[in-house]
C-alpha cells in the first residue's frame, strides 16, 4: 500500500468513527428520553397511587362516620317503633278485655 492509499483508509476510518459516534450519541439521546418518559410515568403513577390511597381513606372515614349516624337513627327509629307497639298493645288489652291493666305490668 502507498502513503496516499493509507492516507485514504485513515480518511475512511475516520468518517466511519465519527458517523459512529454520532449514531451512538442519537441512541443515547433517544435512551434518555425513553427513560425520562418511563420515570414521568412511574412519578405520575406513584403520584396517583397515593392520591387513590388518600381518597380511600377519606371514603371510608366519611362512609364509617355515616354508617354510625344511621345506627343511631336506627336505634332511635327502633324504641320509638318499640315503645308504640307497646303502647297500642296496652290499650288493645284495655278496650278489649275491659280491665284495668297497668302498661308493662306483665
Amino acid at each position: 500500500m502507498s502513503l496516499e492509499e493509507l492516507i485514504e483508509e485513515e480518511r475512511k476510518a475516520m468518517k466511519i468513527i465519527e458517523e459512529a459516534k454520532i449514531e451512538a450519541e442519537k441512541i443515547i439521546s433517544e435512551a434518555k428520553k425513553k427513560a425520562e418518559e418511563i420515570l414521568s410515568k412511574v412519578t405520575k403513577r406513584e403520584f396517583i397511587e397515593a392520591r387513590v390511597k388518600e381518597e380511600e381513606k377519606k371514603a371510608e372515614a366519611e362512609a364509617e362516620e355515616i354508617r354510625k349516624k344511621h345506627e343511631v337513627e336506627a336505634e332511635k327509629i327502633k324504641s320509638i317503633a318499640e315503645e308504640r307497639i307497646q303502647k297500642a298493645v296496652d290499650l288493645v288489652l284495655m278496650e278489649v278485655l275491659k280491665i284495668e291493666w297497668s302498661p308493662r305490668s306483665y
